[in-house]
């Protein structure tokens, strides 16, 4: 993404319903005064101390449908555009959990079976491209709105999902439609489930991935909340979405290496057809998990006792900051006060190198041979083997503590 050229306000919406049962019965979690905007390089080098570019930002709990969900929406175009950064072939982690979803669809309903596979939100056509590997000879769809290249044998749309003529997959038979990490970031899901429900015959399949709010609840995993995810999909509030339309679920999963999300798969609803319990795990934790205002309060307390530990840590000593993940501002935005203490952040990745993230202290550095501080700790992790990486590879350094700014990786 460009530089960071925003002097004025940002675009938002705020939300006095609960977006999913639109029932006024929301109860405040969190009250994230000047909340970092991620994904922004910044327009200087110059070491910084403070939050640069925030926009206040609440996260509620509806005792309804149990929806978890920010109070306000940044405009979708702020981040969704050609400069985008989130790029899923140049991240192991997210190209490991694409395989890995790929792979549980060819274990329950065989990939090769399919006619033409849609990637909803395809960024740069990473999954299609997972397919050669599966010998997949059927048609392979992109949409998404910030890129406008794929793959030779990819058919291609730059688009809003919201936008798109779902009718052009009328032809097809036999259809998968793949949505990984795309839900939560719509304003308003319901306008895709029922596109999609408009079209979805009986021989299709519907793959949904999304962060769900039970795991987050249960593993302290607060770090997850960004300006980018506007849902957090409890199981209840899936299934509300669902009740206008003629989906419904006939798997879950929970994906508990890459955030907790909930994969979910859909096909046209049968009548008198229940979806037995034992193909539910997000049903069956959600049985175990209490969402609502109390069981969210609780599960953050341990989440910021963790961080008050961290910055007891390293208030008054050096610290070098591992991975320039891109939502490393959310941890520096939990650690303000101690930002004058971390003498350098450490990636790999050469696309970031000399460069800062807005709302982080300082310019982004290759691993070198020896470090300038005793002391590390994980700021570029939020799914576990991105963690379990950084960790490993910070562990062959020369390196007294390691610190880790969430309850597991």
């Amino acid at each position: 993404m460009s530089n960071l050229s925003l002097s004025s306000g940002l675009e938002s919406r705020t939300l006095e319903a609960c977006p999913i049962c639109r029932k006024r019965l929301s109860d405040q979690v969190l009250d994230l005064r000047n909340y970092p905007v991620t994904e922004f390089f910044a327009k200087d080098n110059s070491r910084s101390t403070h939050i640069e570019i925030g926009h206040d930002q609440d996260l509620k709990v509806c005792n309804n449908c149990h929806h978890t969900y920010l109070g306000e929406q940044l405009h979708p175009r702020l981040i969704y555009n050609q400069s985008y950064q989130t790029i899923a072939s140049s991240s192991v982690p997210a190209q490991q959990a694409t395989l890995r979803l790929l792979n549980l669809i060819d274990k329950t309903f065989s990939l090769n079976g399919f006619n033409a596979i849609i990637d909803i939100g395809a960024n740069d056509g990473s999954l299609l491209r997972q397919l050669n590997a599966k010998n997949f000879n059927g048609r392979k769809i992109a949409l998404d709105p910030s890129f406008t290249a794929w793959d030779a044998d990819v058919t291609g749309f730059t688009t809003f999902v919201e936008d798109f003529d779902f009718e052009f997959f009328s032809a097809f038979s036999n259809r998968l439609f793949v949505a990984s990490h795309v839900l939560e970031h719509i304003a308003n899901p319901s306008i895709v489930i029922q596109k999609l429900s408009s079209c979805v015959r009986e021989e299709d399949l519907v793959v949904f991935q999304f962060p769900a709010i039970e795991p987050l609840i249960y593993e302290s995993r607060f770090d997850q909340i960004h300006h980018q995810h506007y849902h957090y999909f409890s199981h209840l509030s899936f299934k509300k979405l669902l009740e206008d339309s003629n989906l419904d679920i006939v798997q879950s999963f929970i994906d508990w290496k890459h955030y907790g999300a909930a994969v979910v798969f859909l096909k046209r609803r049968k009548e008198g057809v229940p979806l037995h319990e034992n193909l539910d795990e997000w049903s069956k934790l959600s049985n175990r998990i209490p969402v609502n205002q109390e069981s969210a309060k609780k599960s953050l307390g341990k989440f910021l006792s963790q961080l008050e530990f961290v910055k007891s840590q390293i208030s008054d000593n050096p610290w070098v900051s591992i991975g320039a993940g891109l939502m490393s501002p959310i941890i520096f935005y939990h650690l303000q006060g101690t930002w004058d203490n971390c003498v350098s952040i450490l990636d790999d990745n050469q696309g970031k190198i000399g460069k800062r993230y807005a709302n982080t202290p300082c310019v982004i550095e290759r691993f070198p041979d020896q470090l300038t501080a005793n002391l590390a700790l994980l700021t570029g992790s939020v799914s576990r083997l991105a963690g379990r990486e950084l960790f490993s590879r910070i562990s062959k350094m020369n390196i007294d503590k390691i610190l880790i700014p969430v309850t597991t990786i």
